[in-house]
């Protein structure tokens, strides 16, 4: 349909595209159903800040608490 915006659904954790029926996030492995997940356009997604991983250095959105790459916790 033209004009309508494509949304991604996130892991509340690492910020990981996710769909709807996640129950343990296939990137960071936290159990998603404790908090509820974020939506963005893929144009907001594809413009959020990034910052490296503080222990794998990949670049992650800024609002990660999880790095999806590695699953460490962000200090």
């Amino acid at each position: 349909m033209a004009g309508k915006k494509s949304f991604v659904i996130l892991c509340p954790y690492c910020m990981g595209e996710i769909d709807e029926t996640t129950e343990f996030c296939p990137h960071c492995k936290q159990d998603t159903r404790n908090d509820a997940p974020l939506e963005m356009t893929r144009e907001e997604y594809a413009q959020e800040t990034r910052v490296p991983c503080i222990f794998c250095g990949k670049p992650i959105l800024e609002l990660a608490t999880t790095c999806p790459f590695c699953g460490k916790r962000q200090q």
